[in-house]
């Protein structure tokens, strides 16, 4: 699967990655890891459930690591139900 970035997007749209890692970088930018937190996404506000508001990332590779935590990838998903739906366009993780 393709690598997730700081700023990748959500399938609810918007809803950009804020990574914390500082020492791994994809395409020159950092790589996202599971926990990281995010922009909110357009689902936020209203009637929505809070999640949609910091959709962090809930899902990461069980064997590929950065900082010790697992690497986010496209299509996995986040603590609103919204998939990661943008990445690095040629890295890959499994």
């Amino acid at each position: 699967m393709l690598v997730a970035r700081h700023g990748d997007l959500n399938s609810h749209g918007n809803g950009a990655i804020v990574a914390f890692v500082t020492t791994v970088f994809v395409n020159g930018m950092q790589i996202s890891t599971l926990g990281d937190n995010s922009l909110a996404d357009s689902q936020c506000g209203g009637d929505n459930p809070i999640t949609h508001c910091n959709p962090k990332t809930t899902v990461g590779s069980l064997s590929v690591f950065a900082e010790g935590k697992g690497v986010h990838r496209i299509e996995d998903f986040r603590l609103c139900g919204a998939k990661t739906s943008t990445s690095s366009p040629n890295v890959f993780c499994g």
